[in-house]
């Protein structure tokens, strides 16, 4: 069942909201070769700001916070410099979970070629559909420029 799968796979992870974003960002990585951190990757938008910057570059990262971040961001450009291609990023940071029993968090997110609005559109379109999967409402406008709310609804069982 779901319950016993995520209990196995992310005991670490107590807060429900934290593990279905989880999931979501789990399949965005696999289906859809997006930049998904799976933990708050960055402390602030400012330190997510400069490394995406750098990925969109091909540089080595200039924010280190943990192994973790440290192992996904390298392994990311290694595999955009063997198959160069535009990609899609989402993430939250840390200050977005500063609470435990967190009942909503702001998603930012992008595509690596902002020219190509179709593609800035499906991106948004991508991550909405992967939360709603996981059981989440989602709220969005469809503007490129603006965050992602995705909220625990608690009618659903999961």
């Amino acid at each position: 069942s779901r319950k016993h799968k995520t209990a196995r796979c992310a005991p670490y992870i107590k807060n429900n909201l934290k593990r279905r974003v989880h999931y979501a960002f789990k399949a965005l990585q696999k289906n859809h070769q997006f930049f998904a951190p799976l933990e708050s990757y960055w402390c602030c938008m400012g330190c997510a700001d400069t490394d995406l910057e750098c990925l969109m570059k091909g540089e080595p990262r200039k924010v280190y916070e943990d192994q973790y971040a440290a192992a996904y961001y390298t392994k990311f450009l290694a595999s955009l410099k063997r198959a160069p291609r535009t990609w899609s990023y989402v993430y939250y940071t840390s200050q977005d979970f500063e609470e435990d029993d967190s009942k909503e968090v702001y998603l930012r997110w992008g595509y690596s070629d902002e020219s190509n609005e179709s593609n800035v559109q499906s991106t948004g379109n991508l991550i909405c559909e992967a939360l709603k999967k996981e059981g989440l409402a989602v709220i969005w406008n469809g503007a490129a420029t603006t965050s992602i709310l995705a909220k625990f609804n608690n009618t659903l069982n999961w």
